[in-house]
C-alpha cells in the first residue's frame, strides 16, 4: 500500500490557506513538551493509535505527523486499514516543520 505523503512546507500552505485539518501528532507525550506546532494537534500514541482510529473523522483529511516521518508513515498506514480515506503522512516531520517553516520549533 502506498501511503500519501506531503512535506511539512505543503502542510503548512493548507493550513495558512484555511483548509481544514486534523493534525495527528503520534510521537510519545515527553515528545510533544520538547517540540510543538503552534496548530491545534490531536495527540493520539502510535502505539495507542489503532484503538483510537475510529475516533477519527473519515470525512475530514489528517495528517499524521512525528518526529522525522517514520512512525506517521506507520500511523497513516493503521488509519488507512480503519478506512480512513482521506489522510496522509507529514515527510520530514516536526524536525522538518522546524527547519523549514518554524524555526522557533526547537529540534531534538
Amino acid at each position: 500500500m502506498r501511503i500519501p505523503e506531503q512535506s511539512a512546507e505543503q502542510v503548512a500552505a493548507r493550513l495558512q490557506a484555511g483548509e481544514e485539518l486534523t493534525i495527528l501528532d503520534c510521537r510519545e507525550s515527553f515528545e510533544l513538551r520538547l517540540a510543538s506546532i503552534e496548530q491545534p494537534v490531536l495527540h493520539v500514541p502510535l502505539g495507542m493509535l489503532e484503538d483510537h482510529a475510529e475516533e477519527l473523522p473519515k470525512d475530514k483529511p489528517v495528517v499524521v505527523m512525528c518526529h522525522h516521518g517514520v512512525r506517521s508513515m506507520h500511523g497513516a498506514s493503521i488509519l488507512i486499514q480503519a478506512g480512513l480515506t482521506q489522510v496522509c503522512s507529514m515527510s520530514g516531520g516536526i524536525d522538518r516543520w522546524s527547519i523549514k517553516v518554524d524555526p522557533k520549533v526547537p529540534r531534538y
